[in-house]
């Protein structure tokens, strides 16, 4: 055992160690809390959590650029900790502007950032610092603590050992398939788009793997504070609070596992087998389902959803609402479906319109009982864009595109990465490869460029295969150029 000479350079934090029945045994607080000290009692109890508070864990995993801050401190955070509950936040955010899975929808081209975060300008709070500390403070003028935070470029799939196996092995199975078409959701309709149902995989695998690791941070959480949550919000990067949430006024609905927005009067409506998955508000005692989700998803065997489904769709396996229903109901879970009153949000975007910042509804929900109103919010698809031509916004997209490969290889050879280069050149090759499917989908007519674009293509691609990073570098520079020179300069390009 060493000695300390300034007690100032030891802290302890505020520990209760508790028997299997939480009940608690021992308390260590912090070395400031010793009677000589000078400190107030206020800055001695500082993160002590009063006796019979109810403790709410707050996680969200998801993209930067569509995720709503401002709504959740004010209209979610806020009225839980007037009502008497200590709340810690969970946070995961990704930067990469990554594909769309509607990436067709016109609007989708205008999405951007909370102005919370600068004026919906996604390059004004670039750094990992300057967005925690925006976080951190909207968080702590409402009450919570912001327990947890990760931000990163880009959460790769292949980063967890578990999908890494998956996908090679689903590569070896299918050769020709793209590896993440087929799990979690499947669709192998002749009318399918399998393109965009492997976006959309990639995009649920990220989701569940984010929240997964921040699942672990609460179960840290929990250790180091000596007592479990008594509920845990699993909510999406995209929910939009319209009107202050009661806590205490959801559970008076009555005992639940789970507590979820009904949509049963959603256009279309639910098929008979899936259920809404925007958020969940879970007890803490069967809160490990959802956190440890994509586990239970990699462990089970998803076909059996399409077996067991009461309406089968032939070909067409279950998509996610499916998947969480069929997962709950095998956890034999109680499920509470209520009315938007009582969950008042609906998913919504950010659309920057030639510098004017606009929000809209892009998945809309509507119950029959206890329904929302819009408060005057639009739906993203009846929003009126700015006269763009399909071109350009393909030109765009692209651009978009090209731009991210080209950072990827900046920050891969620029660091000499050997292993990790290869990896982010595979990215760089699936970059372009999306930017000439876009063009395709969109069928332009201009032919020759798409020739032209396509043959620079397969001279990156032979590039990688070589392993030349100037040269890669300068293609790409090359092509970003091309497509900036293809969009008018009186166009709002911000992503």
């Amino acid at each position: 055992m060493g000695v300390v000479d300034n007690l100032d350079d030891v802290t302890i934090k505020h520990v209760t160690l508790m028997n299997s029945q939480r009940e608690p045994l021992v308390h260590i607080v912090d070395s400031k809390c010793h009677w000589y000290t000078p400190y107030s009692p206020e800055e001695c109890l500082d993160g002590v959590i009063a006796a019979g508070t109810k403790r709410v864990a707050v996680m969200v995993a998801g993209s930067y650029n569509r995720y709503f801050l401002k709504s959740s401190a004010d209209h979610l955070i806020k009225p839980l900790t007037k009502q008497g509950y200590h709340v810690d936040y969970f946070l995961s955010l990704t930067t990469e502007s990554a594909l769309a899975y509607r990436a067709e929808l016109g609007y989708t081209s205008f999405s951007t950032s909370d102005p919370v975060f600068g004026n919906g300008e996604r390059e004004v709070a670039h750094y990992s610092n300057d967005i925690s500390q925006i976080v951190k403070k909207l968080l702590g003028q409402v009450g919570a603590n912001l327990r947890e935070f990760r931000l990163q470029y880009q959460l790769s799939l292949n980063s967890d050992a578990r999908l890494h196996d998956h996908r090679r092995m689903a590569k070896r199975e299918n050769p020709t398939e793209d590896p993440d078409l087929r799990f979690p959701t499947r669709d192998l309709s002749a009318s399918a788009a399998h393109a965009q149902n492997a976006v959309a995989n990639r995009n649920l695998l990220r989701l569940h793997l984010a929240m997964e690791r921040l699942w672990y941070a609460l179960l840290r959480a929990e250790m180091e504070d000596g007592s479990m949550y008594d509920y845990v919000l699993f909510l999406r990067d995209d929910i939009k609070w319209l009107a202050h949430f009661d806590m205490d006024k959801l559970i008076a609905q009555g005992p639940a596992d789970v507590y979820l927005l009904a949509c049963d009067a959603r256009k279309p409506p639910l098929h008979p087998d899936e259920i809404n998955d925007y958020g969940l508000v879970v007890k803490r005692s069967a809160a490990d389902v959802f956190g440890l989700y994509l586990s239970r998803l990699l462990k089970f065997d998803v076909d059996e959803c399409r077996k067991q489904m009461t309406s089968p769709m032939g070909e067409r396996g279950c998509n996610s609402e499916m998947l969480l229903k069929w997962v709950m109901d095998k956890e034999s879970l109680d499920v509470r479906r209520v009315g938007q009153k009582l969950l008042p949000f609906q998913r919504s975007m950010h659309l920057n319109l030639n510098g004017r910042i606009v929000e809209c509804f892009h998945k809309y929900c509507k119950s029959s009982k206890d329904n929302l109103e819009d408060f005057g919010v639009q739906r993203c698809k009846n929003i009126q864009l700015p006269s763009v031509s399909i071109y350009i916004q393909v030109c765009k997209l692209s651009r978009n595109l090209i731009d991210t490969a080209l950072i990827v290889v900046v920050h891969l050879c620029d660091h000499n990465y050997s292993y990790g280069r290869i990896g982010g050149l595979r990215q760089v090759y699936t970059y372009i490869f999306l930017s000439i499917k876009f063009f395709r989908y969109r069928s332009l007519p201009d032919l020759s460029r798409l020739n032209t674009f396509t043959s620079n293509f397969s001279l990156v691609a032979s590039l990688y295969i070589r392993n030349s990073c100037s040269l890669v570098k300068s293609t790409l520079h090359s092509l970003s150029i091309e497509f900036t020179s293809r969009v008018p300069p009186n166009f709002n390009t911000t992503k």
